[in-house]
């Protein structure tokens, strides 16, 4: 008998504990303002504050970090396992878990990136998402003085892989139905029994 593997769910695994690993050297999204003057790496997997070459840590979101990277880790593995044995009685409770994961991770680092963004616009402070631009802070955090950087936001290369690792996840999810209908031999399936089981 064939063995069915699920390989989209296989790619999702491996992607998604690749970008688990590159994570940890580059962010998802990096904010610079100046010459290094402050500078924000944002991540589920690692967030640091960055000001005048100095880096600084937030113990609850170092936390929060933590979660995130057992959440990936168990993510990633559940789904190698899953996508191996997709045709199994327990499979589905596998992927369950698994495949919703990477994509609420984007959708929700997205959102909140754009929540604080939208945020500091409302206090006058206008910062580009993804490019460059020439910040200008209000007269009334200055006293009247005029205050410019160039501020710079990109998102990078571990954030493109958790994007295709939701994408894979959810193909998984999409093909499930087809792989996972049990094979039935030419023998067998000239066979009422197996036919009507198969049905079933």
């Amino acid at each position: 008998m064939a063995r069915k593997i699920n390989w989209l769910g296989f790619a999702a695994g491996i992607v998604t504990l690749v970008m688990l690993v590159v994570s940890f050297f580059e962010p998802w999204w990096r904010l610079t303002v100046g010459q290094n003057l402050i500078k924000i790496n944002a991540s589920p997997i690692y967030t640091s504050f960055g000001i005048f070459g100095t880096q600084l840590t937030v113990p609850l979101i170092w936390a929060a970090n933590l979660v995130a990277i057992l959440t990936f880790s168990a993510c990633g593995i559940i789904m190698l396992i899953y996508s191996l044995i997709p045709t199994k009685p327990y499979a589905n409770q596998l992927l369950g878990f698994s495949y919703k994961k990477p994509l609420y991770a984007v959708v929700s680092f997205v959102a909140l990136l754009v929540i604080i963004l939208l945020i500091a616009g409302h206090f006058g402070v206008y910062i580009p998402i993804n490019g460059s631009a020439t910040v200008t802070l209000p007269g009334s955090w200055t006293s009247g003085a005029t205050v410019s950087a160039l501020v710079s936001a990109a998102f990078l290369l571990p954030f493109w892989l958790a994007v295709a690792a939701a994408a894979l996840c959810l193909g998984a999810k999409l093909f499930h139905g087809t792989i996972a209908k049990p094979i039935v031999n030419p023998e067998a399936a000239t066979n009422p029994a197996v036919i009507a089981a198969t049905a079933a």
